[in-house]
C-alpha cells in the first residue's frame, strides 16, 4: 500500500475520532511502520481531577517494574494532573489480553509497587514507605493488559466517614450529579466520583464490606459488583473485616462491567484454584423486596425503584413478594436457634467481627509503630474510626467468637430458607435491596459527632495554647 497525504490525513482523522488523547503534538514526529499505522511514541496527556477524586496519579516505572508518582502540573493548586494513555496502543481483542487498555483506578488501601498506600490517614502515608509488592487482585488486572492510572481517595480506614463533617486528614471528593454537592458515598468515595464524572476512567476498582462499593456506585449513578467472599484474593489489601471484605469493582456501563467481570473474576478464580459455575440454563423466577426498607421514603425514587422492579421481573419472567426478613427468621431459624430474634441475634455480629478485627490486625500495630518512631506520639485518627476502635477496646474474644458462631450460621440458612439454591438457575431468588433511598443527601450537612460527650468538652474548651506555651495535646497524647 502507497502511503499518501490522503492515507496520513485519514489516519490522523480516525485516531482523533477514537482517542481523546491523540492530537496535533503527537505528530511532531511520525514513524511509519510495515504495518501501515502511524507510530508517535506513548502518549499520555494530562486530565485534571476537578471532582478531588483521586490520591495522586501514578505511570509504570520501567527501572522497577512497579509503579511511579505522575508529577503532573495543573492550571489548579488544589487539583491534580492523572496522565491518561492513548488507547492507540492497545487491542482489546487480544485473547490473551482481554482488558488491554482499560483504564484502572486502584482504591488507596489497595498496595501498589513503588507506591504508598495511605488508607486515607497521613500519619500513616509519613509512617509507612512506598510498597516493593503489587496486590495479587491489581497484578491479574494488569497481566489481563488493565492500564493502572492512579489511586482514589477513600474513607479513613475504609470507615463511615461523612465528608466534611469527618475527613479531617483530606478533602472529600466531590460527587458530580446534580449540583455537583451531594454526598459521594462511602468508603470508595474517590472511586464512584471518579468514575462518573470522567469518561478516561474506565472501571475503578474499589472494596466492598458492608457497602463500600454499592453505596458510591449508587450515589454517583453507576453500575458496580461486588463479588462473593471469597472469590479473589485478598492480600496487599487493608482489611476492614477478614470475615467479609471482598474486592467490588464500578463503571458506567453494564455490558462494560459485564466484560470486564468476567474477564477479572475468571483469572482470579484461577489463581484460587476455584472452578466457575457456567451451567446454569435459566433466570431465578421470584425477585423478593424486603419489606423493611419498602417503599423508599421519597415518592419520586420510589416510583423509578419500582418501575425497574417490574421491567426486571418482566424480563426474567418472574414473581414479586415484599417481605421482611425478619419474617424468613421467625418461620424457620427457630429450629435452631429457639426464641431468637433476628436483629438482636445478628445485631453485634459486624461490630464484634469487623471493628475488633481491623483494631487488632491495623490500627494496634499501627499505633505501635507510630510511637516507636515518634516519640511516643499518637497518630490522629478520625473521629468516626477513633470511636469505633475506642469501642473495640471492651470487646472480648469471647464476643468475637460468639458473633462468629451466629455469623457462620447466617448464609447457610439464608441460602436454605431465604434465595433457595437451584441448578438450573444458582439460586431460586434474587433478593433487591435498595443501597440508596434516592432522598437529596447534601455533603455540608452537620452530624452529630461519636461521641457526643467528649465533643462537648472540647466546645467548651476552644481556647487556643498561646504560642510557646506547652500543652497536652489530645491528638498524639504528649505534652507539648
Amino acid at each position: 500500500m502507497w502511503v499518501t497525504c490522503d492515507w496520513v490525513k485519514s489516519q490522523v482523522e480516525m485516531y482523533t475520532a477514537v482517542d481523546h488523547v491523540f492530537d496535533e503534538a503527537c505528530l511532531q514526529t511520525i514513524y511509519i511502520q510495515s504495518t501501515s499505522s502511524i507510530e508517535s511514541g506513548l502518549f499520555h496527556r494530562p486530565n485534571e481531577d476537578d471532582y478531588q477524586a483521586s490520591m495522586n496519579g501514578i505511570l509504570p516505572d520501567s527501572k522497577t517494574h512497579g509503579f511511579r508518582y505522575a508529577l503532573v502540573s495543573t492550571m489548579s493548586e488544589a487539583t491534580l494532573g492523572i496522565p491518561v494513555p492513548s488507547r492507540l496502543y492497545y487491542n482489546s481483542t487480544s485473547p490473551f489480553k482481554p482488558l488491554d487498555g482499560v483504564r484502572v483506578t486502584v482504591k488507596d488501601i489497595i498496595d501498589i509497587s513503588g507506591i504508598k498506600t495511605t488508607n486515607g490517614n497521613r500519619a500513616w502515608a509519613k509512617l509507612y514507605p512506598p510498597l516493593n509488592k503489587t496486590a495479587p487482585a491489581i497484578q491479574t488486572l494488569i497481566d489481563l493488559g488493565a492500564v493502572m492510572s492512579g489511586k482514589t481517595k477513600t474513607a479513613q480506614f475504609t470507615n463511615s466517614d461523612c465528608v466534611t463533617a469527618d475527613w479531617v486528614d483530606y478533602h472529600g471528593a466531590f460527587n458530580p450529579r446534580g449540583d455537583g454537592y451531594q454526598d459521594p458515598g462511602v468508603s470508595s468515595t474517590g472511586a464512584g466520583a471518579a468514575t462518573a464524572a470522567y469518561d478516561w476512567v474506565d472501571v475503578s476498582i474499589g472494596t466492598d464490606t458492608g457497602g463500600s462499593v454499592r453505596i458510591p456506585a449508587s450515589k454517583n449513578g453507576l453500575v458496580a459488583l461486588r463479588p462473593s467472599f471469597g472469590a479473589t484474593l485478598n492480600d496487599g489489601i487493608m482489611p476492614e473485616s477478614t470475615y467479609f471484605d471482598a474486592i467490588g469493582f464500578m463503571t458506567r456501563s453494564p455490558y462494560t462491567l459485564q466484560s470486564f467481570g468476567t474477564s477479572f473474576l475468571t483469572s482470579a478464580a484461577y489463581a484460587l484454584n476455584l472452578t466457575l459455575t457456567r451451567n446454569h440454563t435459566t433466570f431465578p423466577r421470584h425477585l423478593i423486596v424486603p419489606s423493611n426498607l419498602w417503599p423508599v421514603a421519597n415518592n419520586a425514587p420510589h416510583a423509578l425503584f419500582s418501575s425497574w422492579i417490574t421491567a426486571l421481573a418482566t424480563k426474567l419472567n418472574a414473581t414479586i413478594s415484599t417481605t421482611s426478613i425478619r419474617e424468613f427468621w421467625n418461620a424457620t431459624a427457630h429450629a435452631d436457634h429457639s426464641g431468637t430474634e433476628f436483629s438482636s441475634h445478628l445485631q453485634q455480629v459486624g461490630f464484634s467481627l469487623n471493628w475488633k478485627n481491623q483494631h487488632d490486625h491495623v490500627i494496634a500495630p499501627f499505633k505501635r509503630d507510630y510511637a516507636a518512631a515518634y516519640n511516643g506520639r499518637t497518630p490522629a485518627i478520625n473521629p468516626v474510626p477513633a470511636a469505633r476502635y475506642k469501642s473495640a477496646e471492651n470487646i472480648t474474644d469471647a464476643d468475637v467468637a460468639e458473633s462468629y458462631s451466629r455469623f457462620a450460621y447466617f448464609p447457610s440458612w439464608f441460602g436454605e430458607h431465604v434465595v433457595r439454591s437451584h441448578p438450573s438457575s444458582c439460586s431460586e431468588s434474587l433478593f433487591l435491596i435498595p443501597m440508596f433511598d434516592g432522598e437529596p443527601s447534601y455533603r455540608n450537612n452537620v452530624y452529630v459527632p461519636p461521641d457526643v460527650v467528649c465533643f462537648c468538652k472540647i466546645l467548651l474548651q476552644r481556647a487556643e495554647p498561646r504560642p510557646g506555651s506547652r500543652f497536652s495535646n489530645r491528638v498524639s497524647g504528649v505534652c507539648e
